[in-house]
């Protein structure tokens, strides 16, 4: 394998270690805050009209 061949290889892993990194913290912190405001969320007029639309609309499907 030529230099070249190894400085590229080790970009596109930069790149996808990256990216990973950025999901999972992504994810860590949707968790935290699902797990965390659920409760106060609960009680707010917004999230019970989402929660009444879920299964209607499949847009707030994934947003819930």
């Amino acid at each position: 394998m030529t230099w070249t061949m190894v400085n590229f290889l080790a970009n596109k892993f930069a790149i996808i270690k990256c990216a990973i990194e950025v999901l999972t913290c992504g994810l860590f912190t949707l968790t935290m805050v699902h797990v965390w405001g659920i409760s106060s969320l609960m009680d707010s007029p917004f999230v019970q009209a989402s929660f009444e639309n879920y299964n209607s609309s499949s847009a707030f499907g994934f947003v819930i």
